[in-house]
């Protein structure tokens, strides 16, 4: 996916397009385009964070963000866009995880919270997820590594027991959930899988969008985390 974004005194037909979180300029306003606007923005708070941008970096996009819905005739939109800015800064680095209902294999339900005390690192996936199944592997090896952190894994199949025939196919070594939870996809702002999370002991987010586990960028995050 890419968003765009213009410069803030744009030239005439001036745009960049955003394929990675480098392309991002330093500043600038996003321009909304189309209606699907919980998705796009999304997108640009994810590129944003991938960044490393602070709480105080976020509160300068959000400035910039409203000095130009500010502007825009579409009053609608503007609440809109707000509101998604408003959802999007809970889940900046050290606000409290959203908690959400989740059940194990023998349908024994648990919270989020239940867990706190723990550092975790959330596998957000489905059996009908290619790139989720992927990661999978990858994920099962870091837990053997970092044993100091919990890794769960929650399936966002909707039916359990399509979720349960592919475990019993193939067992998994790692804590297993399902949840259809509203409050996982509203709370977490949860418009794609796979998703990692990252949650410290004290239930306070460390990273909503954690890298994955495949990739270079996951080890030495985790060994901070671990003291390594």
């Amino acid at each position: 996916c890419f968003f765009e974004l213009y410069p803030r005194r744009p030239k005439r037909n001036s745009k960049i397009q955003i394929k990675s979180p480098a392309d991002i300029p330093s500043t600038g306003v996003i321009l909304i385009l189309g209606k699907r606007v919980s998705s796009i923005l999304a997108v640009g708070v994810k590129l944003t964070w991938l960044r490393g941008a602070s709480e105080s970096g976020f509160s300068k996009l959000v400035e910039e963000i409203q000095a130009y819905t500010t502007t825009m005739q579409e009053r609608e939109l503007a609440r809109e866009i707000d509101n998604k800015l408003e959802q999007a800064a809970r889940l900046l680095p050290g606000r409290p995880a959203p908690d959400f209902v989740m059940v194990d294999i023998a349908g024994n339900q648990k919270k989020l919270s239940d867990f706190k005390g723990k550092v975790l690192y959330l596998d957000l996936w489905a059996t009908w997820c290619g790139p989720c199944i992927q990661e999978s592997p990858a994920f099962a090896a870091l837990s053997k590594k970092y044993p100091e952190i919990l890794f769960l894994q929650i399936s966002r199949d909707e039916h359990p027991g399509s979720w349960k025939n592919y475990l019993a196919r193939k067992p998994a070594v790692l804590p297993q959930y399902n949840s259809v939870d509203l409050n996982l996809v509203e709370g977490w702002q949860l418009y794609y899988i796979p998703r990692f999370i990252l949650i410290d002991r004290e239930q306070k987010i460390i990273n909503a969008y954690a890298p994955r586990p495949s990739s270079e960028e996951i080890i030495p995050l985790l060994d901070s985390l671990t003291g390594k």
